[in-house]
């Protein structure tokens, strides 16, 4: 274990980032995105790119498409949003391979964490109570709660405040780019998970090795 990995795993007060580090929700959200847009800007579907904005609330990336127009902007996010609570309760969203271990070790340690998304309340809320994880969280920061969603480092300030603990206390676990240098810009550390994360960046291949690795973690200072 690296250092820098070590000295983040190490720090009291984690917040994770929900979609495709703890829920495996891309086939999900990229449907609903793409039926959507379809249906409702189909001048911008052949522009959309889902792993371009992967991280971001609807809103921000339906701007970065270039859709300006408020009420359109409004529709498509109510459309959106209910389009993928449909395929939660369809049973498409499940939870990643060593997610609920992750939540339950740091629950149970004294150390719940707190859910940092750029999904929508009801959209988080539904997907965490549909794939068990809402027992072992501390809390839940989503797009209704920061003026700005990730990459600004908005998300992360807030759930500090909402922590009552410094960001260089805590650590978030995050997939994406957007994510990454949303946790970065709050001042918080960072471990990656999966192939998005850049080299400066400590990280490990799946939210299940970082289970383990959090379990060996405590085992070792125990026995110290």
């Amino acid at each position: 274990m690296s250092t820098a990995l070590a000295a983040a795993i190490a720090r009291p007060r984690w917040m994770i980032d929900l979609d495709d580090t703890l829920i495996d929700s891309t086939e999900a959200h990229r449907k609903a995105f793409e039926a959507v847009l379809s249906r409702m800007a189909p001048t911008t579907i052949r522009l959309f790119d889902y792993a371009s904005v992967r991280g971001m609330s609807t809103r921000t990336a339906l701007r970065a498409l270039g859709i300006e127009d408020t009420t359109l902007v409004d529709t498509i996010l109510r459309t959106k949003q209910a389009l993928y609570r449909q395929a939660v309760d369809d049973g498409e969203v499940v939870a990643l391979p060593g997610a609920r271990r992750l939540l339950s070790t740091l629950h149970d340690e004294g150390r719940p964490a707190m859910i940092v998304t750029s999904g929508s309340r009801s959209s988080a809320a539904a997907a965490l109570s549909a794939t068990g994880l809402i027992p072992f969280i501390a809390g839940l920061v989503t797009a209704e709660d920061a003026e700005r969603s990730k990459p600004a480092g908005d998300p992360y300030v807030v759930a500090c405040e909402r922590s009552g603990c410094r960001p260089e206390e805590a650590v978030a676990v995050e997939d994406s780019a957007n994510g990454i240098v949303s946790a970065l810009s709050a001042g918080l550390a960072v471990i990656g998970v999966g192939g998005h994360r850049p080299a400066h960046v400590p990280g490990l291949p799946s939210i299940a090795d970082l289970a383990a690795l959090l379990e060996a973690s405590i085992r070792m200072t125990a026995d110290a």
